[in-house]
């Protein structure tokens, strides 16, 4: 919590799951195999939690989460990369396009 000038107290703003650099955007995306459904939960301190329903086998959990995400983002899964984390929960996505809206994501 931060303190205002006037002694009462505001939330800090969430901390970014991206980064936009000179390949693309880049997601921080924590990753849930094997759920109910795909779905988005949401920021949570600079991570996009994201829970896919493919098991973390043969890299299905990793294929279910760039189509989910291309098609939330409306860019063709080509678009679209693992660079980091492709055994981890924790991934880094590269989106090559530079006319996204990481935070269409969360709506």
């Amino acid at each position: 919590m931060l303190r205002g000038m006037d002694g009462t107290s505001h939330a800090e703003p969430p901390k970014p799951f991206w980064k936009a650099n000179d390949r693309g955007t880049v997601l921080s995306i924590h990753l849930t195999p094997r759920s109910s459904r795909s779905q988005v939960i949401g920021n949570v301190d600079g991570w996009l939690k994201v829970k896919v329903t493919a098991p973390p086998t043969d890299d299905e959990a990793n294929d279910a989460l760039l189509k989910f995400l291309a098609k939330r983002l409306r860019v063709a899964p080509s678009k679209l990369a693992i660079i980091k984390g492709h055994k981890s929960r924790n991934k880094a996505v590269l989106v090559s396009d530079a006319d996204i809206d990481p935070e269409q994501l969360l709506s």
